[in-house]
């Protein structure tokens, strides 16, 4: 049952990716409410596209840890149209129909493009006294995530 004792509104700010190979979004902004330890929110994933998501998180023992699990939308592989082929250095000839390139960005063909979200984050919370907002790292699959949020009780 959920008792709404403490609700967490944060902002989601940058996303540092450990291999932008494929040239993904850092800037990664949204909004996100929390209660309970559940969690719903919105950004603007690393593909450039509405996202929204959904999380339980649970504390890891005294560490100051938690770890969330859930579920993301946006991510459905779509085909990119690059225009004609190139041979310059950032042209990506992965597909090729006559002299259009394209390739698809995307990690999943599931509907609505759904898939896991698992992280484990910390919560700076003694870094800064009220009324300023406290940081939170999140380490996801294939990056670091920055957000700030603030409780109300």
């Amino acid at each position: 049952m959920l008792t709404l004792s403490t609700i967490t509104i944060g902002l989601s700010l940058y996303t540092a990716h450990f291999n932008n190979a494929d040239a993904v979004r850092n800037d990664t902004p949204g909004v996100y409410v929390s209660a309970d330890s559940y969690t719903l929110g919105y950004v603007r994933n690393s593909l450039g596209r509405p996202a929204f998501y959904a999380t339980k998180t649970w504390p890891i023992a005294d560490t100051g840890l938690d770890v969330s699990v859930g579920a993301i939308t946006g991510y459905r592989i779509e085909r990119v149209h690059t225009g004609a082929c190139g041979d310059g250095p950032t042209e990506r000839r992965v597909n090729v129909i006559g002299n259009r390139c394209w390739h698809e960005r995307g990690t999943t063909h599931a509907k609505f493009g759904v898939r896991p979200l698992v992280g484990v984050s910390y919560a700076f919370r003694n870094l800064f006294h009220d009324p300023l907002p406290t940081p939170r790292l999140t380490l996801l699959g294939k990056g670091l995530h920055l957000s700030i949020e603030k409780e109300f009780k």
